[in-house]
């Protein structure tokens, strides 16, 4: 019998018992919570071409093949599917829409030799890129109608130390990407990177985190300003967040955070792996949510990810917990190829369409429906 190292081990154990305890209910609660919306990681379709045609291996990574820039028919196509669907209480599906609120200002950049950094909000790109006439617009059209709830992201997915200091490496794929005005290359499709530019709040040194901390401050508010609303919960990109910046989201007025069943820590300072279970809270620190169901039918093409999926969430109702799934945006783009979104949104309408022949009772919330029922039922 093949024995397990303790990493596997402590991830084999987190996965049961984030499930095993915790916050309980009887109630069959469903939240879709999608994330990197906003994020120009692949800024329009003729990006991966681009990244091609300079020697970047495209087709290593599904992020750079598809995950192009939302545009209006993306938004479209998604939201006609979510209409679809409408729960036992008469209220349609809900995607917890978690953005990204910047993304680099590659002409300024371009003009300091990428020196400097510059940023610009995610609705400037998206009408930058995808000619957009106003994504604003777009987006209240779809929280309106009660299917979209953008939560935070953070500010943008890169780690702006690592970033910078790879811009500035001779020959390296990471500037010959931003060149072509793209930043989000994977360490699959850029053998140079020793570590990923994606965990936006990854440190390497003690002067990084209060460096993040003022990045983590700047993108709530960000949020605050484009969206007329502050963000109820938060997940950090690529899921890693030092624990000395758990107190500064509770002080921005951050309730809930979003994550996998075991915390991810930095490199700087090392930290142990913790256990997350949802409902779960510290001192001065958001309520826990744990993402126990996986869905993500362009990173995983060759599994049934609908069967998977729905055994994920027989588990998790068996178990008397919410079925939060994890599903990213990178499911639903069709930008570069139609086809992938066609794909995604076939996937979701069939689960979704058999999550509901078997428990018709279910429930569709959003993370911030789901921390006032939890806080409610804990007389918070």
């Amino acid at each position: 019998m093949k024995r397990l190292g303790r990493n596997s081990l402590v991830r084999a154990w987190g996965r049961l018992t984030s499930n095993q305890f915790g916050w309980h209910t009887q109630r069959k609660i469903l939240v879709i919570e999608s994330d990197d919306w906003g994020s120009a990681r692949i800024p329009h379709p003729n990006a991966p071409k681009e990244l091609a045609r300079i020697g970047i291996e495209v087709a290593a990574c599904p992020y750079l093949q598809f995950d192009c820039l939302e545009g209006d028919r993306d938004l479209d196509a998604l939201g006609s599917e979510l209409t679809s669907f409408v729960d036992s209480r008469g209220q349609p599906l809900t995607f917890t829409a978690n953005y990204n609120v910047a993304n680099p200002n590659f002409d300024r950049m371009r003009e300091a030799q990428f020196w400097e950094y510059h940023f610009e909000p995610f609705t400037d790109s998206i009408k930058r890129y995808q000619r957009s006439l106003d994504p604003k617009n777009k987006i209240k059209q779809l929280v309106d109608s009660d299917i979209w709830c953008p939560q935070s992201h953070g500010r943008e997915h890169i780690n702006l130390p690592r970033w910078l200091s790879a811009l500035q490496m001779p020959n390296s794929e990471v500037r010959a990407a931003a060149e072509v005005n793209v930043y989000g290359l994977s360490r699959q499709s850029a053998p140079s990177l020793t570590a990923s530019i994606g965990a936006a709040f990854d440190a390497d040194s003690a002067d990084e985190v209060v460096q993040h901390i003022d990045t983590l401050r700047s993108g709530l508010e960000i949020f605050r300003r484009i969206f007329g609303f502050s963000s109820t919960s938060f997940i950090a990109p690529c899921y890693v967040l030092p624990s000395r910046l758990l107190a500064t989201l509770t002080d921005c007025g951050v309730l809930g955070m979003q994550g996998l069943h075991l915390s991810v820590g930095p490199v700087y300072p090392p930290e142990m792996t913790r256990i997350r279970r949802t409902g779960e809270f510290g001192h001065h620190q958001p309520l826990s949510l744990v993402r126990n169901v996986r869905f993500e039918p362009s990173l995983n093409p060759r599994s049934d990810v609908v069967d998977n999926a729905l055994r994920d969430i027989e588990k998790a109702f068996t178990r008397k917990k919410p079925a939060i799934i994890c599903s990213h945006r990178v499911n639903y783009m069709g930008g570069v190829d139609p086809d992938n979104r066609g794909r995604g949104l076939y996937s979701l309408k069939t689960l979704i369409s058999r999550v509901q022949a078997r428990w018709p009772e279910v429930e569709f919330m959003s993370t911030p429906e789901l921390i006032n029922v939890i806080t409610a039922d804990r007389g918070g």
